[in-house]
């Protein structure tokens, strides 16, 4: 094989492990994209912040240490997030459900 018809190596995401942060779930407000849940969270020394919430399958979430389905989760639901920054986004490992929000009408 010649260094020519070699595969071309194609970038990896941008990724950060170790995300972790403790705030509230949002989707569809005004200026978020359509259909995505985002995160509003405190960051020391800044105002709230936000980022983008990916799931894959291996995304877990928990409630009381039980495992829920991810469909279950509500806006204002409180909850703790672990997982990777990935190009702008957090890819989730897992949410911990910490107070449930009501349910909307």
């Amino acid at each position: 094989m010649t260094a020519s018809s070699a595969p071309t190596p194609q970038p990896s995401p941008s990724r950060e492990p170790g995300f972790q942060a403790t705030g509230n779930l949002t989707r569809d407000n005004p200026g978020q994209p359509p259909g995505v849940w985002v995160l509003v969270y405190d960051a020391p020394g800044s105002a709230a912040r936000t980022t983008e919430l990916e799931f894959v399958d291996e995304s877990e979430c928990l409630q009381e240490g039980s495992a829920v389905p991810c469909a279950s989760l509500r806006v204002g639901d409180r909850v703790r997030v672990q997982g990777d920054s990935v190009n702008g986004a957090v890819r989730v490992v897992s949410i911990q459900i910490l107070q449930r929000a009501s349910p909307q009408r």
